[in-house]
């Protein structure tokens, strides 16, 4: 995909919803074969989510976009997407009609199953 890259060794994801009080979570978690290859699709994640926040439709794709050398966090409207690297995994919380603090507290809690 896209967001993972090609070189993924192994991929899990799961969605939970609630149509009648429009909310949606996922998580997901990306396995590279190596720190270095998890970090090229981290960094060239960024950078397109860069780009595109810069883009016409940057407010309504990308909305605000925080990032540092770990994360990446990107709010357009009601939803939001979370994105961490720890160490060759690459995690992804995704969620709208759910406050931020729901995505933190699921992103610690995959992060703590990682080692390292």
């Amino acid at each position: 995909t896209v967001t993972f890259g090609p070189d993924i060794e192994d991929f899990r994801k799961t969605t939970f919803q609630d149509p009648p009080d429009a909310t949606l979570i996922s998580q997901g978690a990306a396995a590279y074969r190596d720190t270095e290859t998890a970090r090229r699709t981290f960094d060239a994640l960024s950078a397109a989510a860069q780009r595109c926040g810069t883009g016409s439709y940057g407010a309504l794709l990308i909305g605000e976009l925080k990032s540092d050398p770990q994360s990446l966090r990107i709010r357009p409207g009601n939803c939001g997407r979370d994105y961490r690297l720890k160490g060759s995994v690459l995690i992804e919380v995704t969620f709208c009609g759910l406050p931020d603090s729901v995505s933190e507290i699921v992103m610690t809690n995959i992060a703590k199953r990682i080692p390292g």
